[in-house]
């Protein structure tokens, strides 16, 4: 039996020219946090879906060679599972976060 308490996801990649990136707190209440560590500066877009499909949140972003961290508030959001998704230039990265009352 698994007795551990939070899920954390890591989408890491083993070629150091790909991006990287992470959401913390896993369960969350107020707000996630997405780790982005990308190897050079691009555009990307961030969406958040709930669990039916419904577009929740969405922001396009500037990465920036590096770590760099999003805070994003989820405080109004319902319990449940939630899909982020990143998406740079022809691919996306996924990672479910789980909203706990």
């Amino acid at each position: 039996m698994d007795s551990s308490v939070g899920l954390e996801q890591t989408s890491y990649s083993e070629d150091p020219t790909d991006l990287t990136m992470r959401i913390f707190p896993n369960p969350s209440n107020q707000k996630a946090n997405l780790e982005v560590i990308a190897p050079k500066a691009e555009m990307g877009l961030i969406r958040v879906f709930d669990i039916k499909g419904t577009l929740r949140y969405r922001q396009e972003v500037v990465l920036t060679p590096g770590q760099q961290l999003i805070s994003i508030d989820c405080s109004s959001w319902p319990p449940g599972i939630f899909l982020f998704q990143l998406i740079v230039g022809d691919k996306t990265w996924s990672e479910e976060l789980i909203i706990s009352r």
